[in-house]
C-alpha cells in the first residue's frame, strides 16, 4: 500500500520505436508507450523483500512478435524468428525437455524450414 501511495500506481514509462532501417526515418510500425514490470521491483523501499523464480528457459520463452516476412529475414540471417512457427516449437520443445528430465529418451529435433523460417521440428 505504501508503494502505491507513493508512486499514485504509476510505473516509469518509455517509448521504443522500431524502424524500417537505419535512416531511422520512418517507423515500421505505430511506436507507444511501454513499460518493464520488472521496473517494479525498483520501486519499492529497501525494506521490502523482492524475490525471483529462475526457470530454465525452454520452459517458458516463447515470444511470437514477428511477421512472416520478418521472421524469414531473422532466420537466414541466423537469429531467432520469434514468429508464431518458433513459438509453437517453442512449446513442443519444453514439453520434450520435460519429459527428457523425467527420463525419456527423445530423438533430438531436426532442423525445418516453413516459409524461409528456419524451426528445429521435434519428434512425433
Amino acid at each position: 500500500v505504501k508503494t502505491l501511495e507513493a508512486t499514485g500506481g504509476m510505473v516509469p514509462e518509455f517509448v521504443n520505436p522500431k524502424y524500417t532501417d537505419e535512416t531511422r526515418s520512418t517507423f515500421k510500425s505505430p511506436t507507444r508507450l511501454e513499460c518493464m514490470m520488472q521496473d517494479y521491483a525498483w520501486l519499492l523501499s529497501e525494506d521490502h523483500a523482492v524475490g525471483y523464480t529462475q526457470v530454465p528457459l525452454d520452459f517458458g520463452y516463447f515470444p511470437c512478435k514477428n511477421g512472416l516476412k520478418e521472421a524469414a529475414m531473422l532466420s537466414q540471417k541466423g537469429l531467432p524468428s520469434y514468429s508464431a512457427a518458433s513459438a509453437e516449437m517453442a512449446v513442443y520443445a519444453a514439453h520434450a525437455s520435460a519429459l527428457r528430465r523425467l527420463g525419456a529418451k527423445l530423438d533430438a529435433p531436426n532442423e525445418r524450414s516453413f516459409h524461409g523460417v528456419s524451426v528445429p521440428l521435434g519428434p512425433a
